[in-house]
């Protein structure tokens, strides 16, 4: 029997799946795609789903960079996006994670993970740039963009490669989730390389 900690986990996860947006797509576009299709190309409808999703959500933030978009809808925008963004991470590659036989699949994963890695240093170095610049020191040696960039995929040790320092309490604490969400990267690589080693010996 589980305990009431595995239950309240439980629900939370099922909860942040329902409002994930990419739960939404992939529901709209094997729908409109996949009547009447067999099981094999129902999942090929659904990672082509996937790849159009990630598509939209990376042209989405190169929009909002190229034109120096930045207000409380974008931030909004950008936050959630980021969360739901570990959360797939997480909930596909751990929580209800299924290895399988299938090269290609595991390939898939691989590559998605991947993805999901740099979407978040991108999303990460848009809100350096545009909503917690002030709240650094930058170093005036390097180009703005690639201290930024370097940030969003480092975190915490971004500031030790570039000779950047955090100026204010707010900088401190978006700094610490950027670092956060690394270590969360981390340990679903780490788990999702565990779980195949194992799958592979039984």
């Amino acid at each position: 029997m589980n305990g009431y900690t595995h239950k309240i986990v439980d629900t939370s996860i099922k909860l942040l799946k329902k409002i994930n947006i990419a739960e939404y797509w992939k529901i709209i576009y094997i729908s409109k795609k996949s009547r009447n299709n067999t099981n094999e190309k129902a999942i090929a409808q659904k990672n082509r789903a996937i790849d159009w999703y990630i598509i939209l959500t990376f042209q989405f933030l190169a929009y909002l960079w190229d034109h120096k978009i930045h207000n409380l809808f974008t931030l909004v925008s950008i936050y959630y996006l980021l969360i739901m963004n570990i959360f797939t991470c997480f909930y596909y590659h751990i929580w209800n994670n299924r290895w399988t036989t299938s090269l290609g699949i595991d390939r898939k994963k691989i590559i998605n993970l991947i993805i999901s890695v740099l979407y978040s240093s991108y999303s990460f170095a848009y809100l350096y740039k545009f909503y917690y610049l002030n709240e650094f020191s930058w170093n005036k040696d390097l180009s703005v963009d690639l201290q930024v960039f370097t940030y969003g995929f480092l975190g915490i040790f971004g500031g030790e490669f570039l000779g950047v320092s955090v100026e204010t309490g707010k900088g401190l604490l978006f700094l610490i989730f950027n670092s956060l969400i690394i270590f969360l990267f981390v340990a679903v690589v780490l788990s999702s390389t565990n779980r195949k080693e194992t799958s592979v010996n039984k």
